[in-house]
């Protein structure tokens, strides 16, 4: 049974978009700071996108924050970026077919 599984850092307000999505695993990966969140419409736009995007997202199980500096997370890069970097190596073959 395909899945994706998001595991988010705290949660917040603000609009979308706005920071630069970070990926970790088992809590490594970002910094782990107990003040750090990301809002939730940056974690429901990348749900979407796991959905919209199944062959990108399958089998994924990540965590998931924002930090700031850097440039935004686009809806595009959620895809490009967010899902490959939530690959572990061996799972890291290449991904086609990406719908924004």
């Amino acid at each position: 049974m395909p899945f994706t599984i998001v595991k988010a850092c705290g949660l917040g307000d603000d609009n979308p978009g706005q920071y630069k999505l970070v990926v970790g695993h088992d809590g490594e990966g970002y910094d782990q700071q107990k003040d750090i969140v990301i809002d939730r419409s940056d974690v429901a736009r990348v749900i979407v996108s796991a959905f919209k995007n199944p062959s990108s997202s399958r089998n994924l199980r990540f965590d998931l924050c924002s930090e700031e500096g850097g440039a935004p997370t686009s809806d595009t890069d959620v895809v490009k970026q967010v899902f490959d970097a939530a690959r572990f190596p061996w799972q890291k073959t290449g991904v086609t077919g990406l719908v924004v």
